[in-house]
This record gives structure tokens, C-alpha cells and sequence, in this order.
């Protein structure tokens, strides 16, 4: 491994600490790649402390994040109660639409309509004709 430089995945896992023995070697041996590695690691070490910087921020800040959250929070209430009373609005309108309309009720049937036994009766002659009633008189013009 003298002859060829470490590569970018021999690098990473120099830096996380699960290099090979064989790296390792190779970097106490090659100048080139230790200046990779110190590079790579003050990379990394300047990410972390800017991650640091950004997440340690003072108090107003943090104050005026849990303001918008809240005006955020409240806006969202209002709008579902909104959506709810409208939705309660348009049920309670259909409600008084169905239930306001009185059915009209069913007219009773005249007195001198026939009875039940007087249209089965009805129905059993016409069963039993050869030509239906309103064919009759056709049928009886061939004969």
C-alpha cells in the first residue's frame, strides 16, 4: 500500500476509528495522506462547531420561534373551528329540509271501489279467456 494513496473510504473510517492496521501504516508512511486526513478531520471538526454555533442561540430567539409556533398553532384552530361550524350549519339546514317537509298522506279510496275478492276474481276470468278482454272484439270479427 506504500505506492498508491489512501482513498477517500480508507480516509472516512481513518477519521470514524475503524481504519484497517494496513491504512494506518500507510499513513505513518506517506505525508500526502496524513495532510488528507488532517484535512478531512478539521473539515469535519468545523461542521460540528457550526452545528454548535446555530443550535446555541439566545433566548429572544428562541422566544420569537415559540411566538410563531403559537400564532401558527392558533390559526390552525381557528380555521378548524371554522370548517366545523360550517359543516354543524350545513347539517342542521339538510335536517330542517327533510324533516320540515310533511309527506303528503295517501288519498282513501272511494267508497265504491271494488273489493279485494271482486278483482281476483277479475283477474282469474281474464286468466282464463282465450284472447284477452281488449282483443275481443277483434276476435270476434273473424270467426
Amino acid at each position: 500500500m506504500s505506492g498508491e494513496h489512501l482513498d477517500t473510504i480508507r480516509l472516512a473510517e481513518l477519521t470514524s476509528g475503524t481504519g484497517e492496521e494496513g491504512a494506518r501504516r500507510h499513513l505513518q508512511e506517506c505525508r500526502e495522506c496524513r495532510d488528507e486526513l488532517a484535512r478531512l478531520q478539521g473539515g469535519i471538526a468545523q461542521t460540528v462547531e457550526q452545528m454548535r454555533a446555530q443550535a446555541e442561540r439566545d433566548e429572544v430567539f428562541w422566544a420569537r420561534q415559540r411566538a410563531a409556533i403559537r400564532a401558527r398553532s392558533a390559526g390552525s384552530r381557528q380555521l378548524w373551528l371554522r370548517y366545523a361550524s360550517t359543516a354543524m350549519a350545513t347539517l342542521l339546514l339538510v335536517a330542517v329540509l327533510l324533516f320540515a317537509h310533511t309527506p303528503k298522506l295517501a288519498k282513501p279510496l272511494p267508497s265504491d271501489a271494488p273489493s279485494d275478492e271482486v278483482l281476483l276474481e277479475q283477474v282469474q276470468n281474464d286468466i282464463q279467456r282465450d284472447v284477452p278482454q281488449a282483443l275481443a272484439a277483434l276476435s270476434s270479427d273473424q270467426e
